[in-house]
């Protein structure tokens, strides 16, 4: 079976997109929180012969639990699950052991109502991953050979981001890198607020009128647009479509909003004001 790529010719850059695996189990509960819904495992088999290189003690998750912004939910089973009353932890982490385990449709249920899973190399990567859920994978310095070498990214799992360690048994700087992104995260969510009220403001006023704003443009442009991607909004007007492109592209990408009407350009800039990655241009291009 490991010589199935080899013979059909695969690289890591023509393996098939992951369409997603179609779950139907629903979760019952519900996760109330009007934070960030993060789910953590930070140990897998312990009879697995690496497992002492790829878990994690749980203390080092305790950083991304400190922010009252992120609402954790410990995905983790067996003996490991005990770990968070042995830390005392139990303010800051909500234990759902109970529910999920041995129970893998109800996992991925639970895994399914967060926004962001992190973990070690774990079960729980996979399923997360082939569910679409974003997940942020904190591997070791030497990884299991599936997560390739030198990417923070994998071809088997589109939603899956990859952060190693730089050197072996050092998990605060990968941590904190995981910390960081989801302050991008936290960032985006703001922007996504901003861009909803802004909607609501001026969608009934001004942009159904005008047809500035056509739900369809957006859909497109959340299917079509990456991270790092650049996009050129041609009469931006009030930068309904540039503020949601410069979300979707991220820091890593730029948004050209064009916009030579002198009446609405002070409201487009006011709109992005703060947005390093989108560039005004006042006159049309040639």
């Amino acid at each position: 079976i490991t010589s199935l790529p080899l013979l059909y010719g695969l690289t890591p850059d023509n393996i098939p997109p992951d369409p997603g695996l179609i779950s139907s189990a629903e979760f019952k509960g519900q996760l109330d929180s009007d934070g960030l819904k993060i789910g953590i495992a930070w140990q897998g088999n312990p009879q697995f012969p690496g497992d002492r290189l790829r878990s994690i003690p749980f203390r080092e998750f305790l950083p991304l639990a400190s922010d009252p912004r992120n609402t954790i939910y410990s995905l983790q089973v067996g003996p490991a699950a005990a770990d968070i009353s042995r830390a005392r932890a139990y303010a800051l982490v909500r234990d759902m052991a109970g529910l999920i385990e041995g129970d893998w449709a109800r996992t991925a249920a639970v895994i399914k109502s967060l926004d962001l899973v992190v973990s070690s190399c774990t079960a729980i990567v996979h399923l997360a991953g082939a569910l679409g859920v974003p997940c942020y994978v904190i591997l070791p310095a030497f990884a299991d050979w599936r997560w390739l070498y030198g990417r923070d990214d994998t071809p088997w799992y589109p939603s899956v981001r990859l952060f190693r360690q730089t050197k072996p048994d050092d998990w605060a700087a990968p941590v904190e890198r995981v910390r960081a992104a989801i302050e991008k995260v936290h960032e985006h969510r703001t922007l996504r607020a901003l861009l909803d009220r802004r909607m609501q403001e001026h969608v009934p006023e001004t942009v159904h009128p005008m047809n500035l704003y056509e739900p369809d443009v957006a859909s497109a442009m959340r299917k079509i647009l990456r991270p790092g991607d650049t996009f050129i909004d041609v009469g931006a007007n009030a930068g309904i479509h540039t503020l949601l492109a410069a979300e979707l592209v991220g820091d890593a990408g730029h948004v050209v909003a064009v916009e030579p009407g002198e009446n609405v350009l002070p409201e487009l800039r006011a709109a992005v004001k703060g947005k390093e990655n989108i560039h005004i241009f006042e006159s049309p291009l040639h």
